[in-house]
């Protein structure tokens, strides 16, 4: 006699050879948990939820193609999601949430106040590590390189004096079937000017995706020159037009037009970037399209602001577009035509 378990079981098989795209949410918290522990105090029910998909949904997902985590989920439930779809081609993969998805990047740093953060300082901000010894930590030189070796290897028989990273994971599973990569959250994201030792270690799995086509990540970029804030003059910057000239200082306008303007900015982002990039990724005709997000906070509200930029040949900008705020109405167009069911 059939139970409602055998149901169950027949549907989850049946939706895993038919699935192409699938979302897994979490709500979200202005409070990232760092564990899985956290996460089980604040909210069993979803780390049930997420523990249950991981062990009897996900193996029997055979076809997906597009994979989605949303929300607050600790980096150890996002590892465990990708591990458990290693045995799909994945082609898309996005993870979005408070903090940044690769790593918490900040937590070399010896002044982790964002609002102590500035552009005019005299020396780069202040790593405790350098990039060998965080190399060294790490086993980066034990990291796999090439597709044939990549394709050889499983993740259980990788020994590592640490935990594999989220985009390691990618690599080793979908390395040759990933074109388009989008990792969202502010929190610990890739300091533009002065990125970290972790954040330059993170970002060089990426070498791995020669397939490659699209990358969105967040990216922090300071706002504070000469003891003030600029988010407001930057903001409107960034918007202003020849029907609304800005009203600033003329020294203000100047660091803006240092620092800020879309053509720096794009070279800085290819700066960040491109180095880390497969080079037959970057060698493609299309080469690789980089979305950088920038978050700029103000007392009464907050903005998410994209700027495009076209990596070629040797990881240099190709071209730029931007910036273009959540409200521009290309943005909304095109979000709009490219939206899927989730």
């Amino acid at each position: 006699m059939r139970t409602l378990g055998d149901d169950a079981r027949d549907v989850i098989k049946n939706l895993g050879c038919r699935l192409k795209s699938l979302r897994v949410d979490a709500r979200m918290l202005n409070h990232y948990p760092d564990t899985v522990e956290i996460l089980g105090a604040r909210s069993p029910q979803t780390l049930g939820r997420l523990t249950a998909f991981i062990r009897f949904i996900a193996p029997q997902v055979k076809f997906l193609k597009v994979f989605k985590v949303e929300g607050t989920v600790p980096i150890e439930l996002r590892l465990e999601l990708l591990k458990a779809l290693q045995h799909c081609s994945l082609q898309k993969v996005v993870v979005i949430g408070v903090s940044w998805a690769l790593a918490d990047t900040w937590t070399d740093l010896e002044d982790n106040h964002t609002s102590h953060w500035s552009l005019d300082i005299e020396r780069p901000i202040p790593w405790k590590s350098d990039l060998p010894s965080i190399q060294q930590v790490l086993g980066q030189d034990d990291v796999v390189e090439g597709q044939q070796e990549l394709q050889a290897l499983s993740l259980e028989a990788v020994e590592r004096p640490v935990a594999l990273s989220l985009v390691e994971v990618l690599a080793l599973g979908q390395a040759t079937s990933v074109t388009e990569l989008k990792f969202s959250g502010f929190v610990g994201a890739p300091m533009l000017y002065y990125p970290s030792p972790i954040a330059q270690v993170e970002l060089s799995h990426l070498r791995n995706f020669h397939s490659l086509r699209h990358l969105t990540t967040a990216v922090w970029l300071a706002t504070n020159y000469e003891n003030q804030d600029l988010s407001s003059q930057i903001s409107e910057f960034w918007k202003a037009t020849t029907e609304k000239p800005m009203r600033i200082p003329q020294y203000l306008h100047r660091a803006l037009k240092k620092y800020y303007t879309p053509a720096v900015l794009a070279d800085k982002v290819a700066e960040l970037i491109g180095p880390h990039l497969s080079a037959q990724a970057c060698a493609h005709p299309q080469g690789v399209m980089v979305k950088a997000l920038f978050l700029i906070q103000q007392s009464q509200d907050s903005e998410i602001f994209e700027l495009q930029v076209l990596i070629g040949n040797k990881g240099k900008a190709m071209s730029f577009a931007g910036m273009r705020d959540e409200n521009n109405p290309e943005k909304l167009q095109e979000k709009m035509l490219g939206r899927e069911w989730f």
